[in-house]
């Protein structure tokens, strides 16, 4: 729940009897974004005032405040008093919907949000702390899918990140991971000398007795830039075929579409810390398989650079690499698997 004040209450009403001057008018409101919850049967007088502390009520008592704020911001976003409301409480509901605040030790890669985005529409997909049902099957895949993610860090530089393996020997990462500039071959070459690949680094309480198992890398097979398609592929050095802690994913032959409002999830090692899963039921945002991108309001941070993206049938579907901020948050960017699969397929045998 929101800890807010009995000014920020009057200030809440007084957002919502500027948006809704009428009593109709807030009934067509409650109606329109509110399915469970009639007006007529909460106020106890149509005086608009009134009606307006009987929601807020309600929602204290029988909901979230967040929910009618969110709401009410959705659809008068240009109010005054709206906007000023929701500037005040911004940090709160920022806590409130489990969104990761700008971070300047570890930035991710960053992109531009196509304009096409409107933040109104994109906060309809936060995520908010309702618990729903999983079924246990699919979550049993993606545990077993852990064992395909790997922690990516260099030996002469304190730069994180995170990849998966997509073939028994064949690790697949962000390009920006290796290098942000476009690079020559030779160049890439060095930089994976110093590559290291932990799998199975996994908090104390999951980590096998003997500990992550670590490995180099022999070469960068292919890769695209990161104004691209942002991946590299990595062959890892022979002693991977003894691992008992890495397990290669099973790509499947036709990678899934992803449409808005889908479930998405993330295994990462954010900040280079142990592996961490996003789970989302809605999160996707949207989808453009010509541009190859996909975004999503999953959480991540400096590190989850590479991190394999998953339906909810935990089928691999995109990598992800870049996030930005926006009022409520951030909104991430992940490029799709259909995009990249065909310019790897040759790799994979």
């Amino acid at each position: 729940m929101l800890e807010w004040s009995n000014q920020d209450r009057q200030r809440l009403r007084q957002a919502l009897t500027s948006s809704f001057r009428r009593y109709s008018l807030l009934k067509i409101f409650v109606s329109d974004y509110f399915d469970q919850v009639r007006l007529n049967e909460i106020a106890t007088s149509q005086a608009l005032k009134v009606a307006a502390d009987d929601l807020i009520e309600h929602f204290e008592e029988s909901g979230d405040l967040s929910d009618l704020i969110l709401a009410l911001w959705q659809a008068r976003p240009q109010n005054p008093e709206v906007q000023a409301f929701v500037a005040r409480l911004r940090e709160e509901v920022r806590q409130r919907l489990q969104l990761d605040p700008p971070t300047v030790d570890a930035p991710e890669n960053s992109f531009e949000l196509p304009s096409a985005f409107e933040e109104v529409q994109l906060e309809a997909f936060l995520p908010k702390q309702y618990s729903y049902n999983v079924d246990f099957g699919k979550l049993y895949r993606g545990l077993k899918s852990a064992s395909a993610v790997c922690r990516v860090s260099f030996t002469n530089r304190p730069t994180m990140g995170t990849g998966v393996l997509i073939a028994p020997n064949l690790v697949l990462t962000n390009y920006h991971v290796l290098s942000h500039q476009v690079t020559p071959a030779e160049h890439l070459a060095t930089q994976a000398q110093a590559l290291r690949l932990e799998f199975g680094y996994l908090s104390s309480e999951a980590v096998a007795a003997s500990g992550p198992e670590a490995f180099g890398v022999e070469r960068v097979l292919a890769w695209s830039p990161p104004e691209k398609l942002d991946y590299a592929l990595l062959r890892v050095e022979a002693a991977i075929a003894q691992a008992t802690q890495a397990q290669s994913l099973r790509l499947p032959s036709v990678i899934p579409a992803l449409a808005p409002h889908g479930g998405l999830n993330v295994l990462q090692h954010p900040q280079g810390a142990v592996m961490q899963v996003s789970l989302s039921a809605s999160g996707v945002v949207q989808a453009d398989p010509q541009r190859g991108r996909v975004w999503y309001v999953n959480r991540t941070q400096g590190g989850s650079s590479g991190s394999p993206c998953f339906n909810d049938e935990w089928q691999l579907v995109a990598l992800h690499h870049a996030a930005v901020s926006r009022g409520f948050g951030s909104v991430r960017e992940g490029i799709l698997m259909a995009s990249i699969l065909p310019e790897i397929l040759g790799y994979l045998g």
